[in-house]
């Protein structure tokens, strides 16, 4: 009995100690990257002040990858990031960043790349709106008109995205094709949320990854040479007799590269 009693107490005071331990993490870990989140805006908000918006913009986008930051400092971050971009002349950047602080309900300063950012914002809703009221034509044009302004590179893969999904049901596959082959040469892992798509619609898009990987992995595997912050293209052995062409691309990840060429089909 007495066994039994001590070794009942062991395993409460062992409970209690788990338990104590559990509670210290769950109410330390959240203060410590509150902490982190704040003291980052600060810095990054001095090194913007100083001049010095390169630095300031690695800073936030470090810690938003770390994720120390809140969803409302997310937002103050993009707006200090678009600004920084926005200084440094990379206006399509900026204006992507401001529209990331749109998506969390924060208020844009009243600068150019802002404004524009915030209209382009509205025609994409607009062009979203129309496309689940079934008016494919007024979404089609709206979303070209916006395709034309200058968009930073992940900027365009909403729209081109949607474009696809208006084409599928315009019954122009040949051209949905080409708008999700435009977002896959972006992002090649891009994985659409099937919930909002119709069946016709992921199969078309899944249709073109597949070649698109096919393509991709071809890409891969063949020899040639790199050129730093340019498109070229290269051939190697038999391709060259057949016109084959294949296009690489190296950069240092800051400075923004030049439109890619469009890939062989």
């Amino acid at each position: 009995m007495l066994n039994h009693l001590l070794s009942k107490r062991f395993f409460i005071n062992i409970s209690l100690f788990i338990l104590s331990l559990v509670l210290i993490a769950g109410i330390n870990v959240p203060v410590a990257s509150c902490q982190e989140g704040k003291q980052t805006l600060t810095q990054a908000q001095a090194l913007y002040t100083a001049g010095k918006y390169k630095q300031a913009f690695k800073t936030l986008d470090k810690a938003i990858k770390k994720g120390v930051l809140t969803d409302a400092e997310q937002g103050s971050a993009h707006v200090l990031m678009a600004n920084c971009q926005e200084q440094r002349k990379k206006a399509p950047e900026a204006k992507y960043y401001f529209k990331q602080a749109l998506e969390k309900k924060i208020e844009l300063p009243e600068t150019t790349a802002a404004k524009a950012a915030s209209s382009e914002y509205r025609s994409l809703e607009n062009a979203e709106k129309a496309y689940s009221d079934r008016k494919f034509d007024d979404s089609k044009r709206i979303l070209e008109t916006l395709l034309q302004e200058p968009l930073y590179k992940l900027d365009r893969i909403e729209p081109l995205f949607l474009l696809g999904k208006v084409y599928v049901n315009l019954k122009d596959n040949k051209n949905a094709k080409n708008n999700f082959w435009e977002v896959l040469k972006i992002d090649n892992n891009y994985a659409p949320d099937p919930a909002t798509m119709t069946s016709e619609e992921y199969d078309i898009f899944n249709d073109t990854k597949k070649e698109f990987n096919t393509f991709w992995n071809k890409v891969k595997r063949t020899p040639g040479k790199l050129v730093h912050n340019k498109w070229t293209y290269i051939t190697a052995g038999a391709l060259v007799g057949t016109g084959v062409i294949i296009y690489l691309l190296v950069s240092d990840g800051d400075d923004d590269l030049p439109k890619p060429p469009d890939f062989p089909r």
